[in-house]
């Protein structure tokens, strides 16, 4: 494990085009670590990073500052009226949280939600164990099951005060109950639970349609300026 006073080297990445915003250019700094403290993490998620694998990074987009971490303080969190109604149509699911490790169940509807959410196959067994197999941290899973049937993953890092959201993944045949929006709150339920503070939800991209939704959840927090700016509630 690093010494928490060691200096972590950043790289810069090339350009490359936005996957969020057409005819923008995204570029970001990262690091990549094996093993990480939580603390450190929690400390960089205030820098504006975030965690893919093993690699920690955050944009640096050449006159672009569209994307903005946000998190949730889970002791203020109200859930609106229609993320109420999503939950009560989910009430027959079923959570479990599991080590992050590989399951060929997992793999499977990994698989078939690129296919019906990104037109990708998403077959490569390797990208997928480096993706959300290999952490550095304390990386679970969320396990939903409706029906004896394997719903939806989450996957969510583990901090000192928070859980940090790194992806979802849902059969697609249970698009129709809004599995995103009841994983978030389900897993803001279970930051509570677990006495922590916060629920980070990744970058919040408001010009972007798929990044947008984020906003309807709060009140939340947006880090603007390398601060933690409160008061951004749905809906005002």
């Amino acid at each position: 494990m690093p010494d928490r006073n060691e200096t972590l080297v950043l790289y810069r990445g090339h350009t490359h085009k936005c996957p969020y915003l057409p005819r923008r250019v995204c570029q970001m700094e990262f690091l990549t670590r094996g093993d990480l403290p939580g603390e450190v993490y929690e400390a960089l998620l205030g820098q504006g990073f975030r965690r893919s694998g093993n690699m920690f990074y955050r944009n640096v987009c050449p006159g672009c500052a569209e994307c903005v971490q946000m998190r949730i303080p889970v002791a203020s969190f109200v859930p609106s009226g229609s993320q109420k109604r999503v939950v009560r149509k989910n009430a027959d699911v079923r959570i479990s949280i599991v080590p992050a490790e590989f399951r060929t169940d997992v793999f499977d509807l990994y698989q078939r939600y690129c296919a019906f959410k990104h037109g990708e196959n998403g077959d490569d067994k390797n990208a997928f164990r480096g993706f959300l197999c290999d952490s550095p941290l304390d990386t679970r899973m969320t396990l939903y099951h409706a029906g004896g049937v394997l719903a939806a993953v989450g996957w969510i890092d583990v901090l000192p005060r928070g859980l940090s959201s790194v992806y979802f993944a849902f059969e697609p045949e249970f698009a129709r109950r809004s599995p995103g929006i009841f994983s978030i709150v389900r897993e803001i339920g279970i930051a509570k639970s677990m006495g922590l503070d916060y629920y980070y939800l990744g970058f919040l991209v408001e010009a972007s349609p798929k990044m947008s939704y984020k906003a309807a959840f709060g009140p939340h927090e947006r880090l603007i300026g390398g601060e933690w700016v409160s008061g951004f509630v749905p809906g005002s």
